[in-house]
């Protein structure tokens, strides 16, 4: 499953996300000029798992899920941001983007636990 913020998500991201088998839950930007209703996109001839996406933003199941994306994201990226000075991933490309997430994710809790493990 894959939770983000809302507005962050293309049309084909969402499609190609989904097609890879993982379920997608982002809402749709909040902007008047992206809002569109499940009808319109379906008449439109929006790709079938965009209009899937939207429908299945719009049911009771998939709403708490979402909220718990706060609890979930914004802490750690607040502390990696406060404590870890990453306000901006300085590398390009996606493969080196995610090996410094990576680095962090690993060494935040190492950092955390520093005392007790060496204690």
């Amino acid at each position: 499953m894959l939770l983000a913020d809302g507005g962050h998500a293309k049309a084909e991201d969402i499609a190609a996300t989904r097609r890879l088998g993982v379920d997608v839950l982002v809402p749709p930007a909040k902007t008047a000029k992206t809002v569109k209703t499940i009808e319109q996109l379906a008449a439109e001839g929006a790709d079938p798992e965009v209009v899937a996406w939207r429908e299945r933003m719009e049911t009771d199941e998939a709403k708490p899920l979402y909220r718990a994306r706060a609890g979930l994201a914004e802490l750690a990226n607040a502390h990696q941001k406060i404590h870890h000075g990453i306000t901006q991933v300085l590398v390009p490309g996606a493969a080196k983007v995610t090996c410094v997430i990576l680095l962090n994710a690993i060494g935040c809790p190492l950092l955390q636990h520093a005392s007790h493990l060496l204690g």
